[in-house]
């Protein structure tokens, strides 16, 4: 679900721990393989996040399901237990 902060955006990090520790608050890990072509953000505004994908026209609290470019490719649990 993309929230109402701005940038409207999927915020992504490299790093296992961080998403782990986001996933407690929120829910679960998608890993995801983002396609060349995407054209990611380097953010710098919140220290636990690495890079961000602004969705174009995202409307706030609006849930999606599918984002052209970022293909999921495996879904864990809060612990790093695979689901999917």
């Amino acid at each position: 679900m993309v929230g109402d902060s701005e940038p409207r955006a999927i915020y992504m990090t490299e790093y296992f721990e961080v998403a782990q520790e986001f996933a407690k608050k929120r829910g679960g890990i998608v890993i995801v393989r983002v396609d060349p072509k995407i054209k990611l953000t380097r953010y710098t505004e919140h220290r636990d996040c690495d890079y961000i994908y602004e969705i174009p026209n995202a409307v706030p609290m609006q849930t999606y399901y599918s984002i052209p470019g970022l293909n999921p490719i495996g879904i864990l649990d809060a612990k790093g237990n695979k689901i999917i």
